[in-house]
């Protein structure tokens, strides 16, 4: 597992942080969470799966929304 942060520009001067596990299931799936960022809570998978000589990729993910000051 890691700890990841990235800043993100969101028009103008404004630039958001965000902040995520990251933890890999060798060797088919990645999972991120969402530690601290511009929305409440994300969760999200991606599993690798071969098939017929090529490989498929399964996305699955939740996201909480508040709607920032609308929401509060």
């Amino acid at each position: 597992m890691v700890l990841a942060a990235h800043r993100t520009p969101v028009g103008g001067r404004i630039v958001t942080t965000t902040i995520e596990t990251v933890r890999f299931d060798r060797p088919e799936t990645i999972h991120f969470r969402l530690v601290r960022g511009p929305v409440p809570h994300v969760a999200e998978r991606f599993t690798l799966h071969p098939e017929q000589g090529a490989t498929r990729l399964d996305y699955t993910g939740e996201l909480g929304a508040d709607f920032w000051g609308l929401g509060r």
